[in-house]
């Protein structure tokens, strides 16, 4: 399993079942799943910031002012949180990321991601 690969560089004797490379395959898949949750959470602030100040300016009819506090929205967001997740904020980007990652087969999104994306950006948009 995963402990093997992570003793795969010691003695090839070694079969990965000790204590301390069950804890070192557990750390890994602690910090696989607190990357991931970083991601989503990064991806709920964005969307949930973009829809609630798209919202703010429909009700008040803000005019050419409301465009330039959308894009500042978008702009600050994508500057803070497209480290951790790619700054997507939009179904239709990570839809695209996805098609990019299913045609290249490198450096785009898988589809469980894709869809995880897609979930939360629809849920923030919801409350947002």
């Amino acid at each position: 399993g995963s402990s093997q690969r992570l003793v795969a560089d010691g003695n090839s004797a070694h079969t990965g079942r000790c204590p301390l490379c069950a804890v070192l395959a557990m750390a890994a898949v602690e910090s696989d799943y607190r990357e991931v949750r970083e991601k989503l959470t990064a991806e709920f602030i964005g969307t949930y910031l973009l829809v609630f100040t798209v919202g703010c300016n429909v009700l008040g009819g803000s005019g050419v002012l409301g465009v330039l506090s959308i894009a500042s929205v978008l702009m600050v967001s994508i500057y803070a949180l497209g480290g951790v997740s790619g700054g997507h904020f939009n179904p239709a980007v990570t839809f695209a990321f996805g098609i990019r990652g299913m045609l290249e087969n490198k450096g785009g999104m898988d589809l469980m991601s894709c869809l995880l994306y897609v979930v939360v950006q629809l849920i923030a948009a919801v409350l947002g």
